[in-house]
C-alpha cells in the first residue's frame, strides 16, 4: 500500500453555479455554468455561521465524482454593490450619508 497515495475524500470537482430553487431541509437547486443542475446542501461552516443563501447566488460547489446530480456548496459570493449603483435608501443627513433605518433609530439626532 502506497503511504503517497491521494485520498479519495480529497478527489472533489469544484464548480461554479447560480442557485435557482430553494427546497425543503436546507436543500438548493444550483445550475452550473456549464448548463447542468445539481441538488445541493451547505457545508457545516456554512450551517454553523448562519450563511444565508438566496436564490440568484452565486456559490462554489464540490460535486463528487461517484454521483454527479449531487454537490455540496463550500461558498458564496458576494454580491457586487457597485454593479448596483448608490445606496437608494441612504440620505445626507448633516454633512454624512446615513441609511433610513439609522435616521429612524435616531443615531441622526446622537441618541
Amino acid at each position: 500500500m502506497k503511504r503517497n497515495a491521494p485520498k479519495p475524500s480529497k478527489d472533489k470537482i469544484e464548480m461554479m453555479g447560480t442557485i435557482t430553487e430553494a427546497l425543503k431541509g436546507t436543500q438548493f437547486i444550483v445550475e452550473l455554468d456549464n448548463g447542468h443542475e445539481v441538488l445541493a446542501y451547505p457545508c457545516g461552516k456554512m450551517r454553523k455561521y448562519y450563511i444565508r443563501l438566496l436564490l440568484g447566488d452565486r456559490v462554489k460547489v464540490e460535486i463528487s465524482p461517484y454521483d454527479l446530480t449531487r454537490a455540496r456548496i463550500t461558498y458564496r459570493y458576494k454580491r457586487m454593490q457597485h454593479r448596483r449603483g448608490p445606496n437608494p435608501t441612504a440620505a445626507i443627513v448633516g454633512g454624512s450619508a446615513l441609511t433610513i433605518r439609522e435616521r429612524v433609530s435616531g443615531r441622526a439626532r446622537g441618541f
